[in-house]
């Protein structure tokens, strides 16, 4: 599959898993490696109602971003989410957009000019 498709789903969710990251401000950055194998944090959210955004990109996208599907969540409240790795759904409305154009925009920080990059 060639396209890009970004998704908004409304759901009752009887259960889910969700991880989050902490935020980083102070110079150097942890890898994105570093965060997620230490500092991620997983829990679970049961009987919620909440709002699910996420994409799925083609695998030719794999070194841009994340290739198949990505989601995350957040309660209809605004107290909790995050990264969504599992979930039990009811009640589901979701919209579906295939996307022709993506943009992609690079930090004009000089530390991103001076990274070394693969």
């Amino acid at each position: 599959m060639k396209r890009k498709y970004f998704f908004w789903i409304m759901a009752l969710c009887m259960a889910l898993l969700v991880s989050v990251l902490p935020i980083y401000s102070d110079l150097p950055y942890p890898t994105l490696g570093e965060v997620f194998s230490k500092q991620q944090q997983v829990f679970e959210l049961r009987d919620v109602q909440g709002t699910l955004v996420g994409f799925r990109l083609p695998q030719y996208l794999k070194e841009t971003n994340v290739a198949g599907y990505h989601f995350h969540f957040i309660t209809s409240d605004r107290k909790a989410g995050g990264h969504l790795l599992d979930g039990e759904f009811l009640d589901n409305v979701a919209e579906i957009d295939a996307v022709q154009d993506w943009e992609v925009t690079l930090p004009k920080h000089s530390s991103f000019a001076k990274a070394k990059l693969e």
